[in-house]
């Protein structure tokens, strides 16, 4: 009987991007005096969608004001202590399009998280949404 062969999957992959992907455009400004300049930003594929579409978070590594919207990152080495948002991102704020694994801006994956941190994140978005439907049923 043959081996199933393992599907290479793109989840977790760490990408540089520009934050015009990541903020809207009326809104760069204000970005740019926060963090003061407008270099690259991390963000993780945390979802993959049907044709190479993707879901993508962002990276951070300094400690959130509150721990609902972040989950820290400890099962991968060197990005341990960092913290990924829980809310995801599928279309890019500079173009409209879609994010697609391959194709700029996620077209050079510069390192991997953990699978332990990508499902820990995937828990902790599954419960922060639940507590929120049920919140808006009341």
């Amino acid at each position: 009987m043959a081996r199933k062969k393992k599907e290479k999957t793109n989840k977790g992959n760490i990408y540089y991007v520009h934050p015009t992907h990541l903020v809207k455009p009326d809104e760069i400004g204000e970005y740019k005096k926060q963090k003061g300049n407008l270099n690259l930003r991390p963000v993780v594929v945390v979802e993959e969608k049907s044709k190479r579409k993707a879901q993508i978070s962002r990276m951070t590594t300094t400690k959130p004001k509150s721990e609902d919207y972040e989950y820290k990152i400890s099962h991968s080495g060197k990005y341990n202590n960092s913290y990924l948002d829980i809310r995801t991102q599928s279309k890019s704020k500079r173009s409209g399009k879609k994010f697609v694994i391959g194709e700029k801006p996620l077209d050079k994956s510069k390192g991997k998280l953990n699978e332990k941190d990508i499902k820990g994140h995937n828990k902790k978005r599954i419960e922060y949404y639940s507590k929120k439907k049920a919140g808006n049923k009341k």
